[in-house]
């Protein structure tokens, strides 16, 4: 098929969807008011009885025409109905699009594919408006669509793809008993939400309405499918029902029909199902790989713990010879500077495993996330030792031990004696 063949058949299919778009309107209003037929009268103003020609009943195109008003008496005529009207078309379009250009495998099949999704959308259509009306879901479109979904499901197994139960049946028995499981499972799982939710709110949380709009749902989705259906329709209930409440500030008696989330889960699942299943896979990878760090055992440090010989470990990463893991074997250790009379000169670099009089230890500041966290990182090769003023006779000045940081300063006050001390490897002497 040519690229301009397809072009055609999705154009049609656009123009399709706007038709069976104005039909929906009709069974939107007249479905839920018993005494009407779907079928006659025709079409008329609510106001003057005045029936609509055929010229002022194309779809959005006469709406525009008009101006939204009748043409006998100039009621005005509300906007739903051309935008049923194009979101059909829209829907059918895109259905004809993916089945034309992205679908594979015969092209009867993808008919059958075709007709299928445009079916489920127009229902799901007429009942998210409907049950946003009336607060109901209409028997015509629930009941049919289980008997219809349960032969659809036997008439073409290839529906189902690969979700066919592994029995050693007929191809066709065991789409069947796919189908009838998804009804099963659709309408089962919504009924016990519905028991539950009466159980404990002492009123009723879920109609029977819902429960038939699942098992018909289920029939044509299989078990998986209706299931992500429900979850899906759950978490854009909890959305619109957190807005409604930020904006209102009302809890108690609002009532929020259900059917118009369930339809948009179930519109999700016909025409993004690969999708859904691909953010379902991410999500599942990403919780596992987060429960196994949490439970993976933690690493003790070793730093600072001697060494069976007995020999001093290293402290913070500096091996027992002073010199840097980013340093060469060779390179001059000359970054420390001595304070001796309020200047500074070289010195041998500061060994971390020195012990002042006393026992007490004095190694260089640790890294970065041990004190401060992972934002305030410094480099240890830019200690430096700042003398302040001296006090008293004794030349036990204090001094501060500084190192240059991203956001905050480490002050330690040691005595000038013990700094020299520590920074000659302990060989003393006065200045």
């Amino acid at each position: 098929m040519s690229d301009s063949h397809r072009l055609v058949f999705a154009i049609s299919a656009g123009a399709l969807g706007l038709l069976v778009g104005s039909f929906l309107n009709v069974c939107i209003f007249r479905l839920p008011r018993n005494c009407m037929s779907i079928v006659r009268p025709r079409s008329r103003c609510l106001v003057c009885l005045r029936g609509i020609a055929w010229y002022d009943n194309v779809p959005v195109l006469s709406w525009l025409i008009l101006g939204g008003k009748c043409r006998g008496c100039g009621t005005r005529i509300s906007i739903r109905y051309p935008m049923v009207e194009l979101l059909t078309g829209i829907v059918f379009a895109w259905a004809a699009y993916e089945q034309l250009y992205r679908a594979e495998g015969p092209l009867s099949d993808r008919a059958v594919v075709f007709a299928v999704q445009a079916y489920l959308a127009g229902a799901l259509i007429a009942c998210t408006f409907i049950d946003l009306d009336f607060r109901i879901l209409p028997d015509e479109i629930t009941l049919s669509g289980i008997v219809l979904g349960l032969a659809c499901g036997t008439a073409f197994p290839f529906l189902y793809g690969a979700r066919l139960p592994a029995l050693e049946w007929n191809l066709h028995l065991r789409a069947l008993a796919a189908a009838a499981l998804g009804a099963f499972v659709g309408g089962g799982s919504i009924f016990a939400v519905g028991v539950l939710g009466k159980l404990l709110f002492r009123k009723e949380a879920m109609g029977l309405g819902d429960v038939k709009l699942m098992a018909f749902l289920g029939a044509f989705l299989g078990w998986r499918g209706i299931l992500l259906t429900f979850l899906l329709g759950c978490c854009a209930g909890s959305i619109y029902g957190i807005g409604q409440f930020f904006f209102t500030r009302k809890l108690r008696g609002v009532y929020v029909p259900f059917g118009p989330f369930l339809a948009f889960g179930a519109m999700a699942m016909i025409f993004f199902s690969a999708h859904v299943y691909g953010w379902i896979d991410a999500y599942m990878s990403y919780a596992r790989r987060t429960v196994a760090r949490v439970l993976r055992p933690k690493q003790r440090s070793l730093a600072g713990v001697p060494r069976r010989d007995g020999s001093p470990a290293p402290m913070h990463g500096i091996p027992a010879g002073g010199i840097r893991p980013s340093e060469p074997a060779g390179a001059p250790e000359t970054r420390s500077h001595r304070v001796a009379g309020g200047r500074s000169s070289p010195c041998p670099a500061l060994d971390s495993r020195r012990r002042v009089e006393g026992g007490r230890q004095v190694p260089l500041p640790p890294r970065g996330p041990d004190v401060f966290g992972s934002r305030d990182r410094y480099r240890r090769d830019e200690l430096s030792l700042l003398s302040s003023p001296r006090s008293g006779s004794g030349r036990r000045g204090r001094v501060r031990l500084a190192c240059r940081e991203t956001s905050r300063r480490s002050e330690t006050d040691l005595p000038i004696r013990t700094i020299r001390w520590w920074a000659f490897g302990g060989s003393g002497g006065s200045e």
